[in-house]
């Protein structure tokens, strides 16, 4: 059997999912998802097994004592599957406001004009995407009898990841667009220096059927403990 490993990016999944069960008016049980059963939809059961799947993610830290317990509710039911959790950080982030004085747009706390000063601090995640780049180059020059990575994510930002595989390995890749991406073309001009696609290359579009058939039960059991699904509806 050939061996696959598959990479979640987390907030791209979830973001992209978020939004699609927004603009269909869908329930938010459709959150409580068992990724290792979404990745085994994008290989071949007859010749492929499913051999590692990899969650990155980050606590967020910046949001309620509720919200963080519900991410970390999720890693658990998530390991129950056999999941591993690469877990990252979040940092305080800048925005760029306009003073109301001024109209003028800055990034600084402080109007460069008129000196008056607000705080439009926001919060982004870190570390993951190198994290999950590193993981995955790692895994293809180390693990020899890896025939097949599968990468859930719209993030552009790695396309150099995916080209350095094709271009520098015999490694398949899938890259699976999450439920709700708008799709770009910069995944589909992924081509060799001849202008040709790459024959171990292969892209996919998630379907709303292979979130329906991938969640977790309603209650969750690892380690002892019970993990209820926090979107269930009485």
């Amino acid at each position: 059997m050939q061996k696959v490993f598959a990479y979640i990016d987390g907030f791209n999944l979830y973001h992209n999912l978020n939004s699609y069960i927004k603009d269909q008016q869908l329930d938010n049980s459709l959150k409580w998802l068992n990724v290792r059963k979404l990745a085994s939809f994008f290989i071949d059961e007859n010749i492929q097994i499913l051999e590692k799947v990899n969650f990155f993610s980050a606590i967020p830290t910046h949001c309620s004592v509720s919200k963080q317990e519900k991410h970390k509710n999720y890693y658990e039911a998530l390991k129950s599957a056999d999941v591993n959790i690469i877990n990252s950080r979040f940092s305080k982030k800048t925005l760029k406001f306009m003073c109301d004085s001024c109209k003028e747009i800055n990034f600084s706390y402080k109007c460069f004009k008129c000196g008056c000063e607000n705080n439009f601090i926001t919060h982004e995640e870190k570390e993951t995407d190198v994290s999950l780049a590193i993981n995955i180059i790692s895994d293809v020059l180390t693990v020899t009898d890896l025939k097949k990575i599968i990468l859930v994510s719209a993030d552009t930002d790695f396309i150099p990841v995916v080209k350095y595989i094709l271009e520098k390995t015999d490694k398949k890749v899938t890259i699976v667009f999450p439920l709700g991406y708008k799709y770009s073309n910069e995944f589909h001009n992924i081509k060799n220096e001849k202008g040709y696609q790459y024959k171990n290359y292969n892209r996919k579009n998630m379907q709303l059927f292979q979130i329906e058939n991938s969640l977790f039960e309603d209650e969750v059991e690892y380690n002892n403990q019970i993990y209820i699904n926090p979107y269930k509806t009485n």
